[in-house]
């Protein structure tokens, strides 16, 4: 079984980085990490039905390739974060070829949250990285990515597990589209049904 929740060891190596907003609200922070892509119209669109707010955590090359549609992220009243420039991961680079990548991205991106490709970084980049973002991860993974995980066994577990102020991760990322575009929908008739709010994650948060 699939770990869908933030595993507790990880929490305590990064311990300053955001993996859950303290709420006593009805509240969700939806995330989209990768994009954009050719699709995200479809995300901002679904968003948008059920007036639900998000924040798109964007790789610079995308940016690149995507312009007008992280224009459109941001007009429709959304957070971007940084994602790195070409999705790299962090335990396979050195901490200066990291946080130049990241550097790069910035210059298009301009936000003050970040979140690490695969959720992987060094104990020297994350201490590098929090003195100029706010280190966003999760407190529940989607596994969108993953065809094993049971579309309905994730909205199953987060609907048992939510208390206000969880952190999903879903993807905008082309090979997988069909199933995270399926989960945000059933997502999103969920909260819409029981009077949740989705919110975009604040620096301050």
């Amino acid at each position: 079984m699939r770990l869908i929740r933030s595993p507790k060891l990880a929490r305590k190596v990064f311990p300053s980085a955001l993996w859950r907003v303290k709420s006593q609200e009805k509240v969700l922070y939806l995330s989209f990490d990768d994009g954009p892509s050719a699709r995200t119209r479809e995300i901002l669109n679904l968003l948008q039905k059920h007036q639900a707010k998000a924040t798109f955590f964007c790789v610079g090359q995308n940016v690149l390739n995507n312009q007008l549609l992280f224009n459109e992220i941001r007009a429709s009243g959304h957070q971007v974060g940084n994602h790195s420039f070409s999705h790299c991961k962090g335990w396979k680079v050195s901490t200066r070829q990291y946080l130049e990548d990241v550097d790069k991205a910035q210059v298009l991106i301009q936000s003050e949250l970040f979140r690490p490709p695969y959720g992987k970084m060094t104990l020297g980049q994350y201490r590098a990285l929090r003195k100029k973002y706010r280190v966003v991860m999760w407190s529940h993974i989607s596994y969108d990515f993953d065809p094993k995980m049971a579309v309905d066994t994730f909205i199953q577990k987060l609907q048992k597990d939510f208390k206000g102020g969880e952190i999903v991760v879903l993807h905008d990322n082309l090979k997988y589209f069909d199933r995270s575009i399926d989960m945000l929908r059933q997502i999103l008739t969920w909260t819409s049904a029981n009077g949740i709010t989705c919110l975009a994650i604040n620096a301050k948060a």
